[in-house]
């Protein structure tokens, strides 16, 4: 955020007398959202039909639909507005609730720059305004003024409400400042037409003042409406998110996304981030995801990742199929191989034994010497041709899988 790029000045010129009755139910005015293709026509989409002629501000892309580029005075001096004609049914007497979608583009212009305004210049006590400006400007008379941190090239959503005895300012959807108006009296209709993104005083004589930036859209209400009812510049995404359970890989780490379907309620793109960003280590690690719409609207949520180990081990013999008498004292290590981590193994059980012709298993253990130790089985006697010696190997890794491998070679005759 850049502070005070903009001034929003917000006009409270009409009042209430001291037995004024509560307000009217809060209904709309006029509403121009920018979205035709007229050049020419901003049309009031609120169906009261206060339809306003383009003066010099260009149709562009705006965040909802369409909208208007305000970029300066025009050839001929005149700045870039929208003129409303006048009409009774545009002059408010009571609570009134003016709301603007807005992209400042860079400095204002000095002096007092109508969003919209109807109000005639110098009339006190009249009509309604919302202004933007550039400097400093000291209060006034019928002005209610804040300097929020308002940043250039973002959509912001301000509102003014003024009900006679409170005046309340809000920039997207957050109440900002609230106070009394400088001055309540009783409020006229002001005989004067509608004023949008600049100003030519009361004619298009020399040009006051044009808004550096784009109006996306502008709607005036009786009454106050509470902040659900408000326009949105930008309605936040939606971020959703679910824990993962997750085998471990090759590398004993996982990666995974705990978005569960994240989005914006407006139906534009999002991009997610994930934080920590993975790939994630055995066990359970917390992560926060943020989603962020194309307005720059952020929301966050956050899971956990539960990378698993439930692979065994894979074990190795080390050993031939077949060894000779001669070839003793013999040695075989076995060894264990685990994507994540895991023990020696160990060497259990040796068994020597033959069959006869007829298949019947004689033990030759007491013939037979081996010795099992750690992840070793060594051979010091193999109990002769015919002799077959076994071992088991087992080996459990970090998370508790285990594994367990018969191993065995056959003593046969060395052939020369």
């Amino acid at each position: 955020m850049l502070p005070y790029l903009a001034n929003l000045l917000l006009f409270s010129n009409l009042g209430f007398a001291a037995a004024d009755p509560p307000p009217a139910p809060t209904d709309v005015v006029a509403h121009w959202n920018f979205d035709g293709s007229s050049p020419s026509v901003a049309l009031d989409v609120s169906g009261n039909a206060f339809d306003g002629a383009i003066y010099g501000a260009e149709r562009v892309p705006g965040l909802r639909g369409g909208a208007l580029l305000f970029d300066g005075p025009e050839v001929d001096g005149t700045a870039d507005r929208v003129i409303v004609p006048d009409a009774p049914g545009l002059n408010v007497s009571g609570a009134i609730t003016i709301e603007a979608i807005i992209k400042s583009l860079g400095a204002q212009p000095s002096g007092f720059i109508p969003l919209v305004a109807k109000n005639v210049p110098g009339a006190s006590g009249t009509g309604y305004e919302l202004w933007i400006t550039g400097d400093q400007a000291s209060n006034r008379a019928f002005t209610y003024m804040v300097t929020p941190d308002f940043s250039v090239d973002e959509w912001h959503h301000v509102v003014f409400q003024h009900d006679g005895t409170v005046a309340r300012f809000y920039v997207d959807g957050e109440l900002v400042d609230e106070r009394p108006p400088g001055i309540v009296k009783q409020a006229t209709g002001s005989p004067h037409f509608v004023e949008i993104g600049g100003s030519e005083n009361e004619s298009p004589a020399p040009g006051r003042g044009t808004f550096n930036g784009i109006i996306d859209e502008i709607r005036i209400s009786r009454g106050l409406l509470d902040p659900s009812e408000f326009l949105h510049a930008n309605e936040p995404p939606v971020a959703l998110c679910t824990s993962r359970r997750i085998e471990a890989d090759r590398q004993c780490q996982g990666t995974t996304s705990i978005d569960d379907g994240s989005f914006d309620p407006e139906g534009g793109a999002v991009e997610t981030t994930q934080s920590p960003a993975g790939p994630y280590p055995l066990g359970t690690t917390d992560v926060t995801l943020q989603v962020v719409d194309d307005a720059g609207a952020a929301a966050v949520c956050s899971a956990q990742v539960e990378i698993v180990d439930i692979s065994s081990p894979s074990l190795q013999c080390n050993a031939p199929a077949t060894i000779s008498p001669n070839q003793v004292p013999l040695q075989f290590v076995a060894s264990a191989v685990d994507n994540c981590s895991v023990d020696p193994p160990l060497v259990l059980e040796p068994d020597c034994f033959k069959f006869t012709k007829r298949g019947k298993r004689i033990d030759k253990t007491e013939s037979c010497r081996v010795r099992a130790e750690a992840d070793a089985l060594t051979i010091l006697d193999s109990g002769g041709v015919g002799t077959t010696i076994t071992w088991i190997v087992e080996a459990v890794d970090s998370s508790g899988n285990e594994i367990r491998r018969r191993c065995g070679v056959e003593v046969v005759r060395r052939k020369d």
